[in-house]
């Protein structure tokens, strides 16, 4: 839900029946609406297709996605700038160098599920094994980048947790 495609195609939908209510009256209005909705549904079942997709390339894991997709995002941004992309402008690059931090940051709590009661040191410990994967790969990064990838990484585990748990 925080992603903009998906902000922006519910605000798109709401707007529009905001501005002229539910109540159609004639066929015409209800052919012209319905063709509408048609195409906002058709946007929103595309950005879940491409969700799904993204999503199995971290083996399900939405909480990778979303981290993918944020560091995509930022990297639009960048591009507009002329400055160097988080990890890579490529998607490929972004999921595999993810996917070395995905399976130490999840053998870590699954070998201590403890760790995640302590945010700053499960903060620490998902910046050691970031900071260790991406140097193990030869995947350069600056200190900025990591802080931005650790953050994302660090706060989806424990939204997750505190959603289960609490």
């Amino acid at each position: 839900q925080e992603d903009p495609e998906y902000i922006t195609l519910k605000e798109a939908f709401l707007l529009r029946f905001k501005e002229h209510g539910f109540s159609p009256t004639t066929a015409e209005e209800v052919n012209m609406y319905s063709k509408e909705l048609d195409e906002v549904i058709k946007k929103l079942n595309e950005l879940k297709m491409k969700n799904r997709n993204l999503m199995s390339k971290y083996k399900g894991d939405a909480k990778f996605a979303r981290t993918h997709k944020r560091i995509v995002e930022v990297n639009k941004e960048r591009a507009k700038e002329n400055k160097a992309p988080v990890i890579s402008k490529y998607d490929f690059d972004i999921v595999d160098s993810l996917m070395f931090v995905k399976e130490s940051v999840d053998q870590s709590v699954y070998d201590r599920n403890d760790i995640l009661k302590k945010d700053a040191y499960f903060d620490q410990t998902v910046m050691s094994l970031l900071s260790k994967s991406l140097k193990d790969h030869n995947i350069g990064t600056t200190k900025e980048d990591r802080d931005f990838i650790q953050k994302k990484i660090s706060n989806e585990y424990l939204a997750q947790y505190r959603y289960t748990y609490y």
